[in-house]
């Protein structure tokens, strides 16, 4: 294990060498369609900072170099499994030594914390991380009592969908949370900032 964990650390960091050029960040931003005055901030995370570009894209300037890898292998995927469980990623570029990662904006919903809760009330109840929600037995839950709506079980669905790719990545959905979902345009609930904090 800890030789897989130095392999991929190494292969981020190849990755990161091969990725810086000689570009301005002003041409970065030329190239990528982006006007400075025109960016809103969003927030900041524990490694970056978020801005909206106003044209349904967001631009991220990430200190992680494992979120930075991770964004340079979902760039442009037309895998459907990552497209439909993550914020699509446009671009993944090292620019005068920061990392920029441009990925679709998605629409924050209070929702999706009010049914975090109600799913994390279910698991610990059946003691189960999220990471194990595949394993929980609705059928068993609503035998106990608990009342499991149709939303409910459909924002399950999705966040067990969210979790097949987690995995799919070799990341076992450590950073999995709320504050990292949101709604795209056609109404699908998709992760992003993905990072393997664990690593």
């Amino acid at each position: 294990m800890k030789l897989l964990k130095e392999l991929y650390k190494n292969h981020v960091n190849k990755k990161l060498i091969e990725n810086i050029n000689n570009k301005t960040i002003q041409q970065f931003y030329m190239e990528n369609h982006i006007d400075p005055d025109e960016l809103s901030y969003l927030g900041k995370g524990d490694f970056g900072t978020a801005y909206s570009i106003g044209d349904g894209r967001v631009l991220k300037i990430t200190t992680s170099k494992n979120e930075f890898g991770i964004a340079q292998k979902l760039e442009n995927t037309t895998s459907g499994l990552y497209k439909n469980a993550f914020a699509h990623v446009y671009k993944a570029e090292i620019v005068e030594n920061k990392m920029f990662i441009i990925l679709e904006e998605l629409r924050e919903d209070s929702n999706i914390e009010n049914m975090w809760y109600d799913m994390d009330e279910l698991l610990q109840t059946a003691g189960l991380p999220v990471q194990y929600l595949g394993n929980l037995d609705t059928d068993e839950m609503e035998e106990m009592g608990y009342h499991i709506s149709d939303k409910l079980h459909e924002f399950m669905n999705s966040i067990e969908y969210i979790i097949r790719a987690y995995r799919n990545l070799g990341i076992e959905a450590s950073d999995i949370r709320p504050e990292n979902m949101g709604y795209d345009a056609a109404g699908n609930l998709k992760g992003f900032d993905i990072d393997d904090k664990v690593r």
